[in-house]
């Protein structure tokens, strides 16, 4: 699939994949440690190979069926935020560009996201007889996919500024230093967004 034209630096762009996980985790109650990127490819690529993730603890006490539902839905929608973040052009969400990344750099985001959307079916409709049936099953299956991905694209959306200023200053870091593993911390990052508030407050 060739890629769409994008609104900002592609290097930024996959930074902002990184800053997607880490600010859709937080919203959805994870604790969130950093975010890491390592650029590998000569520098030449159109896709720069790379090596990215949010550090995530997926840890949480779940008491019922209900939590483990919750559970499941936000684990979903913490998986989709990467390549909406990537697609993001201003505060909107170009879908061109994410289905790229869904088909590239998120293909293993989509394929977890799939084992859970089955898992979340079973728990939520494993009763319902009718989901034994194939095509009524992937109907199903895709209408709550697109609930979820609706829900990761709103609280991108809603996260646009910060993700966008994140993913800024981690491809820079790892553009600055090729071919090593650069860090966000957590602490950093509510560092950068502090200043970056009292700058838009100072104008």
């Amino acid at each position: 699939m060739e890629l769409p034209e994008q609104g900002v630096d592609r290097y930024q762009a996959i930074g902002q994949h990184e800053a997607g996980h880490f600010f859709v985790a937080r919203a959805m109650g994870f604790r969130v440690e950093k975010v890491t990127l390592k650029f590998i490819g000569r520098g030449n690529e159109k896709e720069p190979p790379h090596r990215g993730e949010a550090n995530i603890h997926l840890y949480r006490n779940l008491l019922g069926i209900d939590q483990v539902s919750k559970y499941l839905r936000d684990r979903i929608s913490v998986l989709y935020a990467g390549a909406l973040a990537e697609a993001l052009k201003g505060h909107v969400i170009d879908e061109e560009i994410a289905k790229f990344s869904q088909e590239t750099n998120a293909a293993v985001d989509v394929a977890k996201a799939s084992e859970y959307l089955e898992m979340l079916l079973n728990v939520e409709r494993g009763d319902d007889v009718s989901l034994a049936d194939p095509e009524s099953r992937r109907c199903t299956r895709n209408a709550l996919c697109g609930e979820l991905y609706q829900n990761a694209a709103d609280v991108v959306m809603a996260h646009a500024n910060a993700i966008k200023v994140v993913g800024a200053e981690l491809a820079r870091k790892a553009m600055e230093n090729w071919g090593r593993e650069v860090v966000l911390t957590v602490d950093e990052i509510d560092r950068l967004l502090s200043r970056l508030d009292a700058s838009e407050t100072n104008d």
